[in-house]
């Protein structure tokens, strides 16, 4: 992995009927916000926020790992 992170859930998508009946249909996405960088500072610092699908139980500014490459 290039990055590492921890971060918290900031704001979570909200499921839409609409994904039923149209699979072409944008999955949401929800807002996390860097915590601390593990690897890859080159390329991301604390504080920066990003959205990507998350599937689970919605509880915010709980910390997860994410990584990417």
């Amino acid at each position: 992995m290039d990055v590492a992170v921890i971060c918290e859930l900031k704001s979570a998508a909200i499921f839409r009927a609409e994904l039923n009946q149209n699979p072409q249909a944008e999955v949401p996405k929800s807002t996390f916000i860097v915590t601390k960088v593990i690897r890859g500072e080159e390329y991301v610092k604390q504080g920066d926020t990003f959205r990507c699908v998350y599937f689970g139980e919605a509880k915010k500014e709980r910390s997860f790992l994410a990584m990417a490459t």
